[in-house]
């Protein structure tokens, strides 16, 4: 029952974030955009399967906001966010998956906010008894 419900968050949220991705321009490769510190982005986060969106502004603000998502996942939430202000509509149709686990929060911050600089939606899981995090990106 909890891998179904997992996978069903997980394709919410991959639908959710094609169609926020959906623009009338085209949008520069990935590679090619730089998010500045002072840029105003836009992130787009689901907690147990709500969503909801916030404007960061600056690198503190990101790690704050990256910092409340892992302790969400460490409470036992069901969390995952992506910043739409570098979503590539653009994307190919297959999906990368990447997964990264630590039980450094530090570690876990900086690898969610790399991931998400380049356009991929992130979610963190944590595991109480082995005190891992989890941290899926998918593009």
């Amino acid at each position: 029952m909890k891998k179904t419900v997992k996978t069903l968050a997980l394709l919410s949220i991959l639908s959710i974030m094609a169609l926020g991705c959906q623009k009338d321009i085209l949008v520069k490769p990935i590679e090619n955009q730089i998010v500045q510190s002072n840029q105003q982005q836009t992130f787009v986060y689901f907690i147990d399967g709500s969503v909801y969106r916030t404007t960061i502004s600056g690198d503190t603000e990101m790690h704050n906001f990256i910092a409340w998502m892992l302790t969400l996942a460490r409470n036992g939430h069901n969390v995952s966010f992506y910043n739409e202000s570098v979503c590539n509509s653009n994307s190919p149709a297959t999906k990368e998956v990447v997964t990264h686990k630590t039980k450094d929060e530090e570690d876990a911050n900086n690898w969610a906010t790399m991931m998400t600089n380049r356009g991929y939606i992130v979610k963190v899981d944590f595991d109480e008894v082995t005190g891992i995090y989890t941290c899926t990106a998918i593009r």
